[in-house]
């Protein structure tokens, strides 16, 4: 499991929908949602799901710093 803090989703809401969240079926089958996002983090929440593919994947396609949390 990749390392990461682990977090309630409440402490996010509302989180991005539409085009400002991946879309359904990359949640679904990489493990990931974004939770929050500005100019200066990303942060993004990881399943069990996630492999260390999706990680650098995410961090390769945002331009500001990302931040994974469980």
């Amino acid at each position: 499991m990749i390392e990461a803090e682990t977090v309630s989703l409440e402490s996010y809401l509302p989180i991005p929908e539409g085009a400002s969240q991946y879309p359904f079926e990359f949640i679904e089958s990489r493990g990931a949602i974004k939770l929050s996002e500005d100019e200066a983090q990303v942060v993004i929440g990881l399943t069990e799901n996630a492999d260390a593919h999706t990680v650098a994947d995410l961090r390769s396609f945002h331009t500001a710093p990302v931040v994974f949390v469980h």
